[in-house]
């Protein structure tokens, strides 16, 4: 301000006020060099850890990786068989021999015509769909006879049925007392439909 002019004064000349000194924004060039340190320690120390983690987060299966293929189950129909028929044995079996007649002739002796009776004893009843060979041996006559009596299961009634018929002959004396034994019993067939029908 010049003394010798009145502040307004027409002719007091009007001097800009004095340049502000520019202040420096150091607070933004130092926090780009930090971040910029530590996206360079990421991408070049921690990079390859975090691309590992990565890719061993893909769960997906190898190729050529398949999973082994469940047991199949047991086919239900021969479970139910196996679990509501009898597998027969020999023990299941008793014989009894019945005699139907005796013919005698003389000093020759006798043909006794019988019948072979027979009982399976398990709680268990036949498969009806199988059909077996009961063999058995009938003693008490001049020689031992043997022969086979074939059953299978009754799909109606859950016992059994004869598929021929026991009776049978033998040379023996007029008293001859008979006994029958099972020695074996087999598999014959299975069937289609119940053997009974077949027959």
């Amino acid at each position: 301000m010049n003394p010798n002019y009145p502040e307004n004064y027409p002719g007091y000349p009007v001097l800009p006020p004095p340049a502000q000194p520019q202040k420096k924004n150091t607070g933004l060039i130092i926090g780009l060099a930090i971040g910029g340190s530590l996206l360079f320690f990421v991408l070049c120390c921690g990079g390859g850890s975090i691309l590992l983690a990565l890719a061993g987060s893909d769960d997906s299966e190898p190729v050529g990786h398949h999973p082994a293929a469940a047991a199949s189950p047991e086919d239900p129909e021969e479970s139910e068989s196996a679990s509501t028929y009898a597998e027969p044995t020999k023990d299941d079996f008793k014989l009894a021999v019945k005699t139907l007649s005796t013919e005698c002739f003389g000093s020759a002796g006798c043909l006794l015509t019988f019948r072979v009776d027979i009982d399976h004893r398990n709680d268990k009843p036949l498969d009806p769909y199988k059909w077996y060979d009961v063999t058995y041996k009938v003693t008490g006559g001049d020689e031992p006879l043997t022969d086979t009596i074939e059953v299978t299961g009754d799909a109606e009634e859950g016992y059994f049925n004869l598929l021929r018929d026991t009776e049978n002959t033998i040379e023996a004396s007029a008293n001859a007392g008979l006994k029958a034994v099972t020695t074996s019993v087999s598999l014959y067939k299975s069937c289609s439909s119940p053997c009974a029908s077949e027959e």
